[in-house]
Parts: structure tokens; sequence; C-alpha cells
């Protein structure tokens, strides 16, 4: 593609300079040197407006293709801030089984306080006579 369009601009250089070379030297005839000056003027304007579309294509394409590295770019955030978010998610609950693992076996004292409390009933029952 780029080299077409380099192919495409020489020519139309080459063309712009030949019609500059045929302007210096015009025809003898009135007429013809009237049809010359208007072919050239065309020439000169298809070229400035070939060169204008160019251009602002060029720019256009150039936008087109930022825009689309930015897409990817984004898109390959979210999915990088994706991973981030699960390794987050693990690191917690790693965080908190090395909690659990490094926790030594506690006794809630109300546990304790409820099991001598079951013993001094069983006595005061085994007292009364009620349990053998």
């Amino acid at each position: 593609m780029q080299r077409k369009t380099e192919i495409l601009t020489l020519l139309t250089f080459v063309v712009a300079l030949f019609a500059i070379y045929l302007q210096i030297f015009p025809p003898q005839d009135t007429v013809d040197r009237a049809n010359s000056l208007i072919y050239f003027l065309a020439i000169v304007f298809y070229t400035g407006i070939f060169y204008v579309i160019y251009y602002y294509s060029k720019r256009i394409k150039g936008y087109i293709r930022q825009i689309q590295d930015n897409t990817d770019s984004i898109n390959k955030m979210k999915d990088d801030l994706k991973v981030e978010k699960i390794f987050h998610t693990l690191e917690k609950r790693i965080s908190l089984l090395e909690a659990l693992k490094n926790k030594k076996a506690e006794i809630d004292p109300l546990w304790v306080l409820f099991a001598l409390l079951l013993v001094l009933f069983y006595l005061y029952l085994r007292s009364l006579g009620l349990v053998p």
C-alpha cells in the first residue's frame, strides 16, 4: 500500500512538473495558449486537491490506527485488571487460610465454663439421687 501511494505521488509530481515546463514555453496560437492555460490551471488545481485529500486521508488513517491501538491497550489493561483482581481475591483467601493455620488451638472460655456447669449440674442431680 505504501509503495503504491509513493508511485502515485511521484507520477502526480512528474505530471505537474511537465505541465509547468510546458507552461513556461506556451504555444504561439492564442487559442492554444488559452486552452493550455486552462489545462495548466486544472492540473495545478487537481494536484492541490490530490495532496489535500492524500494528506487528510493519511491523517485519518493514522487516527484510526491510533484509536485501534488505544482500544487494544485498554482491553489489555482490562484483562490485566481482571487477573489482578483474581490474584487479589486469591491473596485474601490465602492470608485467611494462613491466619487459620497459624492460629493455635485456643479454647473459648465460655465452653470451659459451660462444661464446668454441666459437671456441677451432674453432681447436683447425683446428690439428689436422680442420677445413679
